[in-house]
């Protein structure tokens, strides 16, 4: 039994030290081919590349900088080292190191419809490359976009896209011709915009994109402006001074604010004068500190409108004076440009007083017959009645008994009495 006891524990330190001595052995031989590897790595200048072992079966790791590195890896590590089983370029884990800035460019041919984008993005940057192309495709004007921009591993993510995409949107929205572009980091614009207030706002967002100063070739040119130019309309009524429109700065809305105080308006009401940088000014703004002292004269109720292609004023004059004065000073404005028709509705506060004959009218209405009766001015009033009435309502009969009195001043009312006659009846024959 003492034999037996021994030849096992030989048997037992025999396979101890044979499975011992291979495990020593291989891990001795992977450190050397591991060593052997790195060596041959950063010798070749592979310094990214991570090479690791498990039963001589060798696993490769890092980065490289170029697709084409991945294939030299491995080829290198099998020639170099073929004492380990080395995987394929497939199966070799792998990446690109990204080192190249990405670069964009957007254009615009002069009067085109149609946007190019070229550039270079990084690989997982479809995003990016989406994003930019939809923008740019909602623009008034665009038909169409050549977005010929390629995803490329070896270059960097660009993280201010949407900026960018906002950047370029705003100079092709007011440019005939443009290009918006970044390269190295630099920032190149050029286009048309309407004036400084939004070239300014298109350089602040510039200046999110690029911490560099950029190649500012926009020029502003006030005739490229796709803008109206300024609206204003004045009501007087029972309920207080009525301001609205737009103006293109806030100076113009200030400055016509300080001529309504001037001339005795406390506390106007100008919450719907707007200020737009849309806008573009009005020639008869240059004259307002002369009309509206004249226009404040009037009497009662009273409309000032000034638009784009028409003036006009309605309101009561206290005399032939004021209204003689505000005609002249909307003179210039008819001399100087013949795109503004101004209409002067301005009557004499005395024509007001002026005696009329009293109207006497007596009308009766079945639903069948209108019975007219009374005593109006005007030769063909009663004519026009009937002529109206068989326009509107013809299965109704018209019978005028009506005496004949003749026109003066203050009567001039009656001649809206046929079309108040057919809106009536129509109005009462379809309830």
């Amino acid at each position: 039994m003492r034999f037996v006891a021994i030849a096992l524990l030989f048997c037992f330190a025999i396979v101890a030290f044979t499975v011992s001595a291979r495990i020593f052995l291989r891990n001795s031989v992977e450190t050397e081919l591991e060593q052997q590897s790195l060596f041959v790595l950063k010798e070749a200048g592979f310094e990214g590349v991570i090479v690791d072992f498990d039963h001589l079966t060798g696993s490769i790791s890092g980065y490289v900088d170029s697709p084409d590195e991945l294939l030299a890896v491995t080829d290198l590590l099998e020639s170099k080292v073929p004492g380990a089983d080395w995987p394929s370029e497939e199966k070799a884990d792998l990446t690109i190191r990204p080192t190249l800035l990405p670069w964009l460019r957007v254009t615009r041919a002069e009067e085109s419809s149609v946007v190019t984008i070229e550039g270079i993005l990084a690989g997982g940057d479809e995003a990016g490359r989406i994003l930019l192309g939809s923008r740019l495709h909602l623009l008034d004007g665009i038909e169409r976009v050549n977005n010929l921009i390629s995803l490329d591993p070896t270059h960097l993510p660009f993280p201010k896209m949407a900026e960018f995409a906002s950047l370029a949107g705003g100079i092709l929205t007011h440019s005939q011709e443009a290009e918006i572009a970044i390269k190295d980091g630099i920032l190149t614009l050029s286009g048309t915009v309407p004036n400084d207030g939004i070239k300014k706002g298109l350089m602040e967002l510039a200046a999110l994109i690029s911490e560099s100063s950029p190649v500012d070739q926009i020029e502003v040119s006030l005739s490229s402006a796709v803008s109206n130019p300024s609206e204003l309309k004045i009501t007087r009524n029972r309920f207080g001074l009525n301001v609205s429109g737009a103006f293109p700065r806030i100076d113009d809305k200030t400055a016509l604010v300080a001529l309504l105080e001037k001339s005795g308006i406390a506390n106007p009401d100008v919450e719907r004068l707007l200020v737009s940088e849309e806008r573009s000014r009005a020639s008869w703004q240059d004259h307002l500190s002369t009309i509206i002292p004249l226009l404040m004269e009037l009497e009662g109720e009273m409309t000032a409108q000034f638009s784009p292609d028409q003036i006009r004023l309605h309101g009561v004059a206290p005399g032939p004076v004021a209204r003689d004065s505000l005609v002249a000073a909307l003179s210039p404005l008819t001399s100087s440009s013949a795109d503004y028709e101004v209409i002067v509705d301005i009557i004499l506060s005395d024509s007001l007083n002026l005696p009329g004959k009293d109207i006497l009218l007596d009308v009766n209405f079945d639903g069948k017959t209108l019975i007219l009766s009374g005593e109006l001015p005007g030769d063909d009033l009663a004519t026009n009645i009937k002529s109206k009435l068989s326009e509107v309502a013809p299965g109704i009969v018209v019978e005028v008994g009506i005496k004949t009195l003749p026109m003066v001043p203050g009567n001039e009312c009656v001649s809206k009495l046929p079309d108040f006659f057919a809106e009536t009846i129509n109005r009462l024959s379809s309830a």
